[in-house]
């Protein structure tokens, strides 16, 4: 998306970005996570952000308007009924795979916690994170706790 905004700050052309909520939530008291090393920075990680920083993609494409001194033309587009502390199941839509190794909401949300596990199969971010007991009932809705955790 940065790169799209350069190109559109250089040929000073508007860009609208249609937002989307993050899946794993928009609190922001649960973004957690390691930073990029920049010494490691290609195509697929840019600028150092926490690996679960909780923003909507509108959110970071001003953040890092603003931050990388861009100055590309945004108009986002924000989303409607939407409330950051829902998770993708709350949105009452089908859930879309993310990758190949990603296929549940389960995987999405351990994602963050077990990077290194990920190519493994399609379920070892489910595994690796599990306690033996796969038949767990999350309560989303209590997460909050989880930062004063970390």
């Amino acid at each position: 998306m940065t790169y799209v905004m350069e190109a559109v700050a250089q040929y000073s052309k508007l860009l609208v970005i249609l937002d989307r909520p993050n899946p794993i939530s928009g609190n922001l008291q649960l973004a957690e996570g390691p930073m990029l090393d920049m010494a490691t920075a290609s195509f697929l990680g840019r600028w150092s952000l926490p690996l679960r920083h909780s923003c909507t993609l509108g959110e970071l494409a001003r953040y890092f308007n603003t931050m990388k001194n861009i100055k590309a033309r945004l108009e986002v587009i924000p989303c409607s009924e939407w409330d950051r502390n829902m998770f993708q199941p709350d949105w009452h839509l089908p859930f879309v795979p993310t990758s190949p190794a990603i296929q549940s909401f389960e995987s999405m949300l351990l994602y963050p916690g077990d990077v290194t596990m990920y190519k493994l199969s399609t379920k070892s971010l489910i595994i690796f994170s599990s306690d033996g007991d796969c038949q767990h009932e999350y309560k989303f809705g209590e997460v909050n706790g989880l930062a004063s955790l970390v």
